[in-house]
Formats: C-alpha cells, structure tokens, sequence
C-alpha cells in the first residue's frame, strides 16, 4: 500500500503538470485567437484592394466614354484632365492587383486573385489604346469600343466570381480557427476540473490520515 508521503508527493505532482497544461493550453488558445485575427485582417485587406480594383475597372471605362465625348465640339470635356484621371485610375489598378497578390496567404484566395490579374491588365490596357486613338480618330475610336465592352462585360462575370471565392476562403479560414479556438477552451476547461478534483483528493487524504488522527 502506497504510503502517505507517496500518495500526497504525486497529487501534488500530477496537479501541477495539469496546472501547466493548463497555461500551455491558455498560451495556445490565446496564440490561436490572435492568429485567427490576423488571418481575417488580412483577409479584409484582400477583399478591400481587390473590390477597390473593380472599382477602377469601372473607373476607366468611365475614362474611355468620356475620351470619346471630349472629341465632340462643346461637349465640355477636357482631353487633359480625362488623361490625367485616366493615369491616376491605372496606377490604382496595377497598386491594388500587386497589393492583393501579396497579402494573399491561402491558395484559393490566390487562384481568385491570379484568374483576374490578366485579364485586368489587358482590360487596362484595351482602355489606354481607345484613348491614344482618340486623338487620331473618333471613328477609330468608336470601332475599337465593342471590343472594349465586351471585355468589360467578362470581366463583370470574372471579378463577381473571384470576390464570391475569396470571400468563402476567408470564411473557412474564420471558421477553421474559431473551431480549434472553441477545442482548445474546453481542453482547458477539462483540464481545470481535473486540477480542482485532484486538489480536493489531496484535501481529503490529509484531512483522513493527517488531521484526523491528531484530533
């Protein structure tokens, strides 16, 4: 029969390794939640370069039609303020693909990214073509915008679709930790009941074969 001394040392010892499961476990729960948060920051800011990249599609669409207009006699459009905006609108588109793609982490979000980043390009660029050729020739111009729209129309399609996958990315990727955040806690949880049962055993064989036969 295991004598007291024996009984006691190894509660005590198995309390305390619990006990530091315990704050082992905390660590990781807390590790965790923070890189969960960091994931669905990071995440936000895809979403917000890549829909403010959508933006400027719209944006330089808006450049083109009114490049054309500019070329009618008092229409009230200035050719150098549209190229200017027009200048201003590509650096965004190019700033905001680079910007996604590198804070881009999970391989779906990143096969939603990389399926756009061409074809936004060439878009870019279809759009800087008709303004170049507006200063030659409106008709030009105007035979090229077919073209020009039905790249904008698939483009509609393709950046609808790529927001729609990175978005579920970024919910599983909330899920994933907010699931292993919620084991972790009731690790935790378990782990504390076992360390308060333990202590109160101890309690009970001290009183039993230590206090009581003093009394």
């Amino acid at each position: 029969m295991a004598s007291l001394n024996t009984k006691i040392s190894g509660g005590v010892a198995v309390a305390g390794l619990i006990g530091a499961l315990t704050a082992g476990m905390g660590i990781y729960v807390a590790a965790s939640l923070g890189d969960g948060l960091q994931g669905s920051l990071q995440s936000a800011q895809v979403l917000r370069h890549h829909s403010h990249a959508d933006m400027m599609r719209h944006a330089l669409r808006a450049d083109v039609v009114s490049a054309m207009q500019s070329t009618t006699i008092g229409i009230g459009f200035s050719s150098k303020a549209i190229a200017a905006d027009f200048a201003a609108h590509t650096a965004s588109i190019i700033a905001d693909i680079a910007k996604a793609r590198e804070l881009a982490t999970d391989p779906a979000t990143i096969e939603a990214l990389e399926s756009v980043a061409k074809p936004l390009i060439a878009y870019k660029d279809a759009a800087l073509a008709i303004l170049k050729e507006t200063d030659a020739s409106t008709y030009g111009a105007q035979e090229m915008f077919p073209d020009f729209k039905k790249q904008y129309d698939a483009l509609e399609v393709a950046m609808d679709e790529a927001t729609s996958r990175i978005e579920a990315a970024a919910s599983v990727e909330a899920e994933a930790a907010s699931a292993g955040g919620s084991v972790a806690k009731l690790l935790m949880g378990g782990l504390l009941l076992a360390g308060l049962l333990i202590s109160a055993a101890i309690v009970v064989v001290a009183r039993r074969q230590v206090v009581r036969p003093l009394l």
